[in-house]
Protein backbone atom coordinates (compact mmCIF):
# COMPACT_ATOMS: atom_id res chain seq x y z
CA UNK A 1 0.00 0.00 0.00
CA UNK A 2 1.30 3.33 -0.42
CA UNK A 3 -0.14 6.21 1.09
CA UNK A 4 1.29 9.77 1.40
CA UNK A 5 2.37 10.63 5.13
CA UNK A 6 0.19 14.41 3.76
CA UNK A 7 -2.45 12.59 2.43
CA UNK A 8 -5.93 14.37 3.36
CA UNK A 9 -9.28 12.14 3.54
CA UNK A 10 -12.62 13.15 4.17
CA UNK A 11 -13.57 12.45 7.91
CA UNK A 12 -17.56 12.93 8.51
CA UNK A 13 -18.77 14.53 11.83
CA UNK A 14 -22.36 13.77 13.84
CA UNK A 15 -23.02 16.44 16.30
CA UNK A 16 -25.71 18.10 18.94
CA UNK A 17 -26.20 20.75 17.23
CA UNK A 18 -27.01 22.81 20.65
CA UNK A 19 -24.12 21.81 22.68
CA UNK A 20 -21.16 20.97 19.67
CA UNK A 21 -20.55 17.76 21.25
CA UNK A 22 -19.34 15.02 18.93
CA UNK A 23 -21.51 12.18 18.75
CA UNK A 24 -20.54 9.46 15.89
CA UNK A 25 -17.53 10.13 13.01
CA UNK A 26 -17.68 8.29 9.98
CA UNK A 27 -15.15 7.45 6.85
CA UNK A 28 -15.61 4.95 4.18
CA UNK A 29 -12.59 3.63 2.22
CA UNK A 30 -12.30 1.39 -1.01
CA UNK A 31 -10.18 -1.02 -0.11
CA UNK A 32 -10.09 -1.85 -4.40
CA UNK A 33 -8.61 1.43 -5.21
CA UNK A 34 -7.14 2.22 -1.92
CA UNK A 35 -8.83 5.63 -1.07
CA UNK A 36 -11.44 7.47 1.02
CA UNK A 37 -14.82 8.16 -0.46
CA UNK A 38 -16.89 10.68 -0.58
CA UNK A 39 -20.22 10.37 1.39
CA UNK A 40 -23.37 12.31 1.36
CA UNK A 41 -24.03 14.13 3.93
CA UNK A 42 -27.58 13.50 4.01
CA UNK A 43 -26.67 9.87 3.74
CA UNK A 44 -24.46 10.06 7.08
CA UNK A 45 -27.36 11.66 8.75
CA UNK A 46 -29.42 9.35 8.13
CA UNK A 47 -27.31 6.71 9.26
CA UNK A 48 -26.16 8.64 12.46
CA UNK A 49 -30.05 8.63 13.28
CA UNK A 50 -31.31 5.16 12.64
CA UNK A 51 -28.57 4.07 15.63
CA UNK A 52 -30.68 4.86 18.72
CA UNK A 53 -27.25 4.78 20.90
CA UNK A 54 -26.70 8.18 18.85
CA UNK A 55 -29.65 9.54 19.25
CA UNK A 56 -29.88 8.72 23.06
CA UNK A 57 -26.79 11.54 22.92
CA UNK A 58 -28.48 14.37 21.63
CA UNK A 59 -30.14 17.38 23.43
CA UNK A 60 -33.42 16.45 24.51
CA UNK A 61 -32.87 12.52 22.72
CA UNK A 62 -34.30 14.01 19.40
CA UNK A 63 -32.92 13.40 15.95
CA UNK A 64 -33.44 16.97 15.02
CA UNK A 65 -30.33 18.48 16.79
CA UNK A 66 -28.30 16.32 14.93
CA UNK A 67 -25.98 17.82 12.66
CA UNK A 68 -23.02 17.01 10.10
CA UNK A 69 -20.05 18.50 8.75
CA UNK A 70 -17.31 16.93 6.35
CA UNK A 71 -13.48 17.67 7.59
CA UNK A 72 -10.48 16.91 5.83
CA UNK A 73 -8.05 14.95 8.17
CA UNK A 74 -4.95 13.81 7.60
CA UNK A 75 -4.10 10.23 6.61
CA UNK A 76 -1.55 9.82 9.54
CA UNK A 77 -2.70 11.64 11.97
CA UNK A 78 -5.62 9.85 14.00
CA UNK A 79 -6.91 11.22 17.19
CA UNK A 80 -9.90 10.85 19.29
CA UNK A 81 -12.05 13.92 18.32
CA UNK A 82 -15.05 13.85 20.55
CA UNK A 83 -12.25 13.19 23.46
CA UNK A 84 -10.14 16.75 22.59
CA UNK A 85 -13.02 18.53 20.27
CA UNK A 86 -16.18 19.97 20.09
CA UNK A 87 -18.12 21.24 16.75
CA UNK A 88 -18.86 25.16 16.76
CA UNK A 89 -22.61 25.06 15.77
CA UNK A 90 -22.39 29.18 14.62
CA UNK A 91 -18.83 28.10 12.08
CA UNK A 92 -19.54 24.51 11.83
CA UNK A 93 -16.17 24.00 12.58
CA UNK A 94 -13.91 22.10 14.88
CA UNK A 95 -12.85 23.71 18.44
CA UNK A 96 -10.81 22.70 21.02
CA UNK A 97 -12.70 21.32 24.27
CA UNK A 98 -11.97 23.43 27.57
CA UNK A 99 -10.15 20.96 30.04
CA UNK A 100 -10.81 20.14 33.86
CA UNK A 101 -8.08 20.91 35.65
CA UNK A 102 -7.46 19.45 39.42
CA UNK A 103 -5.77 21.47 41.48
CA UNK A 104 -5.49 19.57 45.44
CA UNK A 105 -4.71 21.79 48.63
CA UNK A 106 -1.89 18.72 49.41
CA UNK A 107 -0.83 15.43 47.83
CA UNK A 108 -0.27 13.19 51.04
CA UNK A 109 -2.95 13.02 53.49
CA UNK A 110 -2.81 10.87 56.88
CA UNK A 111 -4.59 7.55 56.37
CA UNK A 112 -6.71 8.04 59.34
CA UNK A 113 -10.39 8.32 57.86
CA UNK A 114 -10.27 11.93 59.13
CA UNK A 115 -7.69 14.09 57.32
CA UNK A 116 -9.20 15.08 54.28
CA UNK A 117 -8.51 17.35 51.43
CA UNK A 118 -9.98 20.31 49.40
CA UNK A 119 -9.34 20.17 45.60
CA UNK A 120 -10.12 22.51 43.40
CA UNK A 121 -11.63 22.13 39.72
CA UNK A 122 -11.20 24.67 37.57
CA UNK A 123 -12.04 24.86 33.60
CA UNK A 124 -9.58 26.43 31.12
CA UNK A 125 -8.81 27.18 27.88
CA UNK A 126 -5.60 27.88 25.38
CA UNK A 127 -3.05 28.22 26.95
CA UNK A 128 -4.51 27.08 30.40
CA UNK A 129 -6.47 30.41 30.92
CA UNK A 130 -8.86 29.88 33.03
CA UNK A 131 -12.72 30.14 31.25
CA UNK A 132 -16.18 30.84 32.34
CA UNK A 133 -17.78 28.12 31.94
CA UNK A 134 -20.92 26.70 33.31
CA UNK A 135 -21.96 22.83 33.75
CA UNK A 136 -22.16 19.27 35.87
CA UNK A 137 -18.85 17.22 36.04
CA UNK A 138 -18.42 13.74 38.04
CA UNK A 139 -15.78 13.48 40.39
CA UNK A 140 -14.17 9.83 41.16
CA UNK A 141 -11.90 8.34 43.81
CA UNK A 142 -10.12 4.73 44.15
CA UNK A 143 -10.17 5.21 47.72
CA UNK A 144 -11.79 7.63 50.25
CA UNK A 145 -15.23 9.65 50.38
CA UNK A 146 -16.08 12.71 48.40
CA UNK A 147 -17.94 15.36 50.14
CA UNK A 148 -20.57 15.31 47.73
CA UNK A 149 -23.34 12.79 47.07
CA UNK A 150 -22.24 10.57 43.67
CA UNK A 151 -19.04 13.03 43.40
CA UNK A 152 -21.50 15.74 41.15
CA UNK A 153 -20.33 18.93 41.22
CA UNK A 154 -21.45 21.73 39.83
CA UNK A 155 -19.28 24.02 38.19
CA UNK A 156 -20.03 27.72 37.72
CA UNK A 157 -18.34 30.61 36.31
CA UNK A 158 -15.15 28.33 35.45
CA UNK A 159 -15.13 26.72 39.19
CA UNK A 160 -16.13 23.92 41.35
CA UNK A 161 -14.18 22.31 44.74
CA UNK A 162 -14.78 19.04 46.61
CA UNK A 163 -13.54 17.47 49.37
CA UNK A 164 -11.64 14.19 49.99
CA UNK A 165 -11.27 12.68 53.69
CA UNK A 166 -8.91 9.40 53.71
CA UNK A 167 -9.43 5.54 54.89
CA UNK A 168 -7.52 4.18 57.68
CA UNK A 169 -5.00 2.39 55.94
CA UNK A 170 -1.83 3.28 53.63
CA UNK A 171 -2.27 3.45 50.22
CA UNK A 172 0.76 4.39 47.72
CA UNK A 173 -2.09 5.76 45.00
CA UNK A 174 -5.46 7.50 44.93
CA UNK A 175 -6.48 8.08 41.85
CA UNK A 176 -9.27 10.79 41.42
CA UNK A 177 -10.55 11.67 38.23
CA UNK A 178 -12.92 14.42 36.74
CA UNK A 179 -15.04 14.47 34.03
CA UNK A 180 -18.31 16.35 32.40
CA UNK A 181 -21.34 14.47 32.19
CA UNK A 182 -21.96 17.02 29.20
CA UNK A 183 -18.95 15.62 27.80
CA UNK A 184 -18.09 19.33 26.71
CA UNK A 185 -14.79 19.00 28.80
CA UNK A 186 -11.59 17.35 28.18
CA UNK A 187 -11.45 15.41 31.77
CA UNK A 188 -8.72 15.86 34.07
CA UNK A 189 -6.89 13.11 37.09
CA UNK A 190 -4.59 13.44 39.97
CA UNK A 191 -2.85 11.09 42.04
CA UNK A 192 -2.46 11.25 45.97
CA UNK A 193 -1.35 9.46 48.96
CA UNK A 194 -2.73 7.93 52.39
CA UNK A 195 0.60 7.84 54.59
Amino acid sequence: MTTSAHKKESIYIAYDEKTGVIVHTHQRFDVETDKAMRCDLDEIKAMAISDPRTVQKLTNQTAENLGVIELQQLHDHEIPLSRYFLVDPASKSLKRKPRLHLIPEKTKLQGNGTDSVRIQINVVGEKDKPIKYEGTVKVKTSRGKLSSEAGIVNVVGGKGAITLTSVNETIAQVKVTVASLERTCIPDGVDLEFI
